[in-house]
C-alpha cells in the first residue's frame, strides 16, 4: 500500500533531522569564485611609512594579495591567481590539491594552515617569524563571488533582454556561479515583457526571453552589480551620468567593447542578426571572465 504524500513528506523531513540534510559544502566550494575580502596583521606591522593591523591597506590596492582569488575544481585542484598590478605571477605550473575534513579545507601548498568554511566566507590562518623573533599572525578571509552582470539599453524590450536571457542560459550551462539582469534608460516599459520579435528570434536559437520584464535603471543599482554593459554610446552617456564615484563609472562599459549594437527596434530583419551578434558576444565575455 503506498503512503500519501504527507506522510512521505513527513519521513523525509524525520530522516532530515537525524542525519543533518545540509548542502554540500564540496559543492559550495567549486560552484563559487573566492576573492579576498579582508585581511588582518597582529600584531600591527610596518610597511614603509604605514603601520596597522589592516594588511590590504598596507599592501595597497594594486598588490597580488589585494586582488587574489582562489577556484576550486570537482576534481580536487585548485588554482591560486590575482589580477594586482603590482602582481608578478610566478610560471608555478605544479598541480596543487585540496581536500576537505569537515569544514576544514586543507591545501597542499600550505598544509599546515587549513581554511575554515562557514556560510559565504573561508577563513585561513598563518604566521610567520622574522628574523627579529617577531612573530606575526595573519588571517584571510576569502568571500564567495557571484559575479552580477547588468545589461543596459534605451527601452528594455529588445537588446537588453536578448543579451540578459543568452547571458544567463550560457552562463547555467556552464555551471557559473553569475546573476544576470537587464534594464532600460527609459520608463515607457517598465514590467511589460520583452518585444515578441526578440522573443522569437532567441526561440530561433533556443533561448528563452519570454518570462522577462523590463525595469528602468537606477542609481542603486551601482552598488548592486560588477559589471554594467550598456548596448549603445548614448546608454553609456545616461548611465554615466547617474554615477556618483570613479568606481562606479569605472564599472559600465560598452557590451561590444569600443562598437554599438544595433537598435533593431525600427526594422523587423534586424533582429535575428541583433539576436546572433548578441550570442557571440555573450560567449566571448563568458571566455574572457571565467
Amino acid at each position: 500500500m503506498r503512503a500519501k504524500p504527507m506522510k512521505k513528506l513527513l519521513l523525509i523531513l524525520t530522516v532530515c533531522l537525524a542525519l543533518g540534510c545540509k548542502k554540500d559544502p564540496d559543492k559550495t566550494l567549486t560552484q563559487n569564485d573566492w576573492r579576498i575580502e579582508s585581511a588582518t596583521v597582529k600584531p600591527a606591522m610596518t610597511i614603509g611609512r604605514k603601520t596597522s593591523t589592516n594588511y590590504l591597506e598596507l599592501m595597497g590596492p594594486s598588490s597580488c594579495v589585494s586582488n587574489s582569488m582562489i577556484s576550486f575544481s570537482s576534481k580536487g585542484t585548485y588554482v591560486w591567481s590575482s589580477n594586482g598590478a603590482l602582481c608578478d605571477l610566478l610560471s608555478d605550473t605544479s598541480v596543487k590539491t585540496w581536500k576537505r575534513e569537515g569544514d576544514q579545507i586543507f591545501l597542499s601548498a600550505v598544509p599546515n594552515s587549513p581554511m575554515a568554511l562557514k556560510g559565504d566566507k573561508l577563513t585561513q590562518t598563518t604566521s610567520t617569524t622574522t628574523t627579529e623573533g617577531i612573530i606575526y599572525t595573519f588571517v584571510f578571509v576569502y568571500k564567495s563571488n557571484k559575479l552580477k552582470i547588468l545589461m543596459v539599453c534605451l527601452g528594455n524590450i529588445c537588446r537588453s533582454p536578448l543579451a540578459e536571457g543568452i547571458m544567463r542560459h550560457l552562463a547555467d550551462e556552464r555551471q557559473l556561479n553569475w546573476e544576470i539582469a537587464s534594464a532600460g534608460t527609459g520608463n515607457w516599459h517598465i514590467g511589460k515583457a520583452p518585444d515578441h520579435r526578440s522573443i522569437a528570434a532567441a526561440k530561433a536559437l533556443g533561448y528563452d526571453i519570454s518570462k522577462q520584464q523590463a525595469q528602468q535603471f537606477k542609481q542603486s543599482m551601482f552598488a548592486s552589480y560588477d559589471l554594467i554593459l550598456v548596448m549603445d554610446r548614448n546608454n553609456l552617456a545616461d548611465v554615466i551620468s547617474l554615477a556618483k564615484s570613479d568606481e562606479e563609472r569605472k564599472k559600465v562599459k560598452l557590451f561590444l567593447d569600443n562598437e554599438e549594437v544595433t537598435d533593431p527596434y525600427w526594422d523587423n530583419a534586424l533582429f535575428n542578426p541583433v539576436c546572433r551578434q548578441v550570442e557571440k558576444r555573450c560567449i566571448e565575455i563568458i571566455k574572457q571572465l571565467s
